[in-house]
């Protein structure tokens, strides 16, 4: 699955930017709703817990330019050491997410979506 796309992998960063702009679109488009948003950050911030905490430090000591509690995959990215799997990670969960057609609401289902990203690896 990897060199379906290892051209997205040479900039991490414009990577995530596309993600979340991709995001938006679909957003925009009233294809995918907000509710989508937070499953996403659901997932991706029990994937990249470590770094998760540190961007939520960085946040409280206003390090960071977040909005309320909330973060972006772009900020947490600066956290994560390997880049190029939390691409993947990030590319795999909005699939998910977009293909189950169902927003997390409780444990069972963040830990289902949590597995199938990981099974997409």
């Amino acid at each position: 699955m990897l060199n379906s796309f290892e051209f997205v992998l040479a900039d991490p960063e414009k990577s995530v930017a596309d993600l979340s702009g991709l995001c938006l679109h679909l957003e925009r488009y009233g294809i995918i709703s907000e509710y989508v948003f937070a499953s996403i950050h659901e997932v991706l911030g029990h994937l990249y817990a470590k770094e998760c905490k540190k961007l939520i430090k960085a946040m409280e000591l206003g390090a960071t330019d977040t909005l309320g509690n909330d973060f972006f995959p772009g900020d947490l990215l600066k956290y994560v050491s390997n880049q190029n799997k939390f691409i993947i990670d990030y590319r795999n969960t909005i699939v998910h997410i977009v293909n189950s057609n169902k927003f997390i609401t409780d444990d069972a289902q963040l830990k289902d979506a949590i597995s199938a990203v990981k099974a997409m690896r």
